[in-house]
């Protein structure tokens, strides 16, 4: 089966394709566990960062400099640095496939799932090397087990997808 995919996804779908990519582990470990927003959770953490750094430099501008205040706001600082730096290249990866224009097309069929880039297969995953294919707000997700990869593809092709893996490979986990 070949699924020809039309036109770009929303702006949320990009983000959650993303969150899936940089969660890839997680989700192996808690299927059905929720995916937070790792945008959301990237900036959350960078204010939580920040306002203990605020903290410890108070304390140790008002108390004095002890080797463990210093420390702890030098390893605070380095939070800081690598929550900006992860959310800096997790940007530039939603940016560079929102910007891909190529035709793109999933194929499915007896041996696994395969995306088609301009007609040349970009990622392949055999349906033995499939953990689970989970349905998110806006994307399902073809998820590979260990580091072979992810496929996603918009909902709207959801009833094709669902269809031929019921009636094609019905050993594939499958979760809502």
């Amino acid at each position: 089966m070949r699924i020809e995919m039309q036109g770009q996804g929303s702006e949320s779908f990009y983000k959650e394709v993303v969150s899936i990519a940089a969660q890839q582990k997680s989700l192996l470990n808690r299927p059905t566990a929720p995916l937070p927003d790792i945008f959301t959770q990237l900036k959350r953490y960078i204010a939580i960062c920040v306002a203990l750094t605020v903290f410890l430099g108070i304390i140790v501008a008002t108390y004095g400099t002890d080797t463990i205040g210093i420390i702890a706001l030098l390893l605070n600082v380095a939070l800081i640095i690598f929550c900006v730096y992860r959310l800096i290249s997790l940007n530039r990866f939603l940016n560079e496939i929102k910007s891909d224009q190529r035709k793109t097309a999933l194929v499915l069929d007896l041996g696994g799932a395969a995306v088609e880039k301009d007609g040349a297969e970009s990622i392949r995953i055999n349906w033995k090397d499939v953990a689970f294919v989970r349905k998110f707000k806006e994307v399902i997700g073809i998820i590979a087990s260990g580091e072979k990869g992810i496929i996603t593809v918009n909902r709207r092709y959801e009833k094709e997808i669902m269809e031929f893996l019921r009636e094609n490979v019905p050993e594939v986990r499958r979760l809502a």
